[in-house]
Parts: C-alpha cells; sequence; structure tokens
C-alpha cells in the first residue's frame, strides 16, 4: 500500500499516536470483554490483546527505526506515499460489513468483506479470492458456533447454517 522510498525514517507524531491509539482500543475492548457473554468474553479478550500487542509492537519498532537511525546516522527505507485507492477500498468493504452484517448475514457479509479487501490490497484472482473467502467465514461461523457457543448472524442464509 505503500510505495515511495524516503531518506529519513523519522516517524512522525500522527504514525506513534495511531500507534498507541491500536493499543488503546484494544485495552478498551479487554476491559469491555469483561462485560459480554460468556464465548464473546473470550473473543473479545483475544482480539483485544491481539489489538494491544500490535499497537504496542509498531509504537516499539517506530522507536527501534529512530534509534538506530540517530546512532548510524544510516537511514532505513521506509516508504511515505500512502495508496489513497487502497484505502478508500478498505474503508468502504468495512462500511459494507457493518451494514450488510445483519441483513445478509455473517458468511456473506463476511465474504464481501474479505474478496472486496483482497482487490483492495491489490489481489488479481477473484476466483480464489471468492474460494477463500467462502472457506475462511464459513469455518469461523462454525468454530465460533460449535467451539464457543456464539450464535452469528445467520442473514439471508439462516436455514443452511
Amino acid at each position: 500500500m505503500l510505495h515511495q522510498h524516503h531518506e529519513n525514517p523519522q516517524f512522525t507524531v500522527a504514525e506513534f499516536a495511531v500507534a498507541l491509539a491500536v493499543a488503546v482500543l484494544g485495552l478498551t475492548i479487554v476491559w469491555t470483554a469483561f462485560t459480554f457473554d460468556a464465548g464473546l468474553r473470550h473473543a473479545g479478550t483475544i482480539v483485544g490483546v491481539m489489538l494491544t500487542g500490535i499497537g504496542f509492537w509498531y509504537a516499539g519498532e517506530l522507536l527501534r527505526i529512530r534509534r538506530y537511525t540517530q546512532q548510524t546516522r544510516t537511514p532505513l527505507v521506509t516508504c511515505t506515499q500512502t495508496d489513497w485507492y487502497g484505502l478508500a477500498v478498505l474503508a468502504f468493504a468495512l462500511v459494507a460489513y457493518a451494514v450488510l452484517l445483519q441483513r445478509a448475514g455473517f458468511v456473506l457479509a463476511s465474504t464481501t468483506l474479505i474478496v472486496v479487501a483482497a482487490h483492495g490490497l491489490g489481489s488479481s484472482r477473484p476466483l480464489r479470492d471468492v474460494v477463500s473467502a467462502v472457506a475462511i467465514s464459513s469455518i469461523v461461523l462454525v468454530t465460533f458456533d460449535l467451539a464457543l457457543g456464539v450464535e452469528l448472524p445467520g442473514g439471508l442464509l439462516t436455514n443452511i447454517f
């Protein structure tokens, strides 16, 4: 999603703020997961811990790159130009997912999300994307239903799943 190389990899305040915001979002999800039902509590805790870890990892990487550059005076190759088309497609995919989830159901909404996100990230194999998305969505649905006892929205496929 990023293309152009830049010679000065000093991170911006915005990059560091994003890293900390992801970590805070993860901590918030962990905190609120304790109010969820039993099955969702575990899933929420897992997602929250993962987001917290990603946020702190990203912040650490930014600090590591900055320290390396200051010590060695050798800039690491970084990318600075954002692929706005890809970001717009991903944003659209997330909004569409939120709209479709209750109406169309988990499998169709998740399949749509994965296929559109893959396109936004540059995939050129739509048939593979659809097959993979249906498989992933179905496996997640069955896993949540059987292993965690969490009923995800069936939507149009309610009688099938």
